[in-house]
């Protein structure tokens, strides 16, 4: 665990009891779901069924509400979790507020704050400094991204083919929460089969019509226009928008220009992966995107 500065993901799941007072930051929305489960978890297992959990978002109620609530423990209660949802303050007024439950706090009693946008340098940090554990859940990085999500595919029992694998990588590229729910749904699909194919992400996922898209790029890339256009009329066909259209391909076309700019001047595969976005291979970036990069480095520079 980092010893100095706000705490990630991998520290919260890795604790075996919650602090009085946490402090959950940063715009993660899937971090935020997974500590506050994994928090759940914890207490329940701690407590069991005495144990009292209570939730309050921020739109709709005050944090002194809930510090109230936490002030005293019922007759049947014997633990309390508050959580407070989408906590925002600018002024001192509720970190005087919560110093002072945790000075008056029942044993037992915990609270957990969730403030996506909320600031180290916040009065309500700097006056709990030292009193509340503070975590900071930032987007993942284009390498902690892929190696969440082949996690998120093992926990799973689930096997990708590397087309499959490409496809979704890049379709739900920093998604991981939307990458969750489309594994789940693959997983009840397959029954008995654990192999996930391309042909599985067009009969079952949301992520279809991306699929489609980014398979017509490829076409053009590779200089297939017959399957191109036979995939452009399918497309077109399934109700999708053109101006849509034209939009991704724009999009996944000066992706792949800018990669392969950077490959002819030398950057590595790695670097040219992370600019394109797509996943890479057990030896760095897969041959396959390689080669896609390497082809539309003679197609014409788009114009701005």
């Amino acid at each position: 665990m980092a010893k100095n500065g706000p705490k990630t993901i991998h520290d919260f799941l890795e604790l075996d009891s919650l602090s009085p007072l946490t402090v959950i930051t940063g715009r993660h929305e899937f971090d935020h779901s997974l500590a506050l489960s994994h928090a759940k978890q914890w207490f329940r297992k701690e407590y069991g069924e005495e144990g009292e959990v209570i939730s309050e978002d921020g739109e709709k109620a005050e944090l002194s509400e809930l510090l109230s609530q936490l002030s005293s423990t019922g007759f049947f209660t014997s633990a309390q979790l508050g959580i407070f949802r989408d906590f925002t303050t600018s002024g001192t007024d509720d970190a005087q507020a919560t110093e002072r439950w945790l000075n008056e706090r029942p044993p037992d009693s915990y609270l957990l704050v969730c403030a996506p946008t909320l600031r180290a340098n916040s009065a309500f940090l700097k006056h709990l400094k030292g009193k509340a554990k503070v975590f900071k859940f930032d987007e993942p990085g284009y390498k902690e991204f892929y190696a969440r999500a082949a996690s998120l595919v093992s926990e799973r029992g689930l096997n990708l083919d590397p087309q499959a694998q490409d496809h979704l990588n890049r379709t739900f590229y920093r998604n991981l929460a939307g990458l969750a729910s489309e594994l789940d749904k693959l997983a009840t699909w397959l029954g008995d089969r654990n192999t996930v194919r391309f042909d599985d992400l067009l009969q079952v996922c949301s992520a279809s019509a991306a699929a489609n898209k980014f398979a017509l790029v490829d076409k053009l890339v590779y200089g297939d226009r017959s399957g191109a256009l036979e995939l452009l009329e399918k497309i077109l066909r399934e109700g999708e928008q053109p101006q849509v259209l034209l939009a991704t391909l724009v999009t996944e076309y000066r992706k792949l220009y800018t990669a392969s700019k950077m490959l002819a001047n030398g950057a590595s595969q790695d670097e040219a992966a992370s600019a394109a976005k797509v996943p890479p291979s057990v030896e760095g970036i897969s041959s396959r995107c390689y080669a896609r990069t390497n082809n539309v480095a003679r197609l014409p520079r788009p114009k701005s």
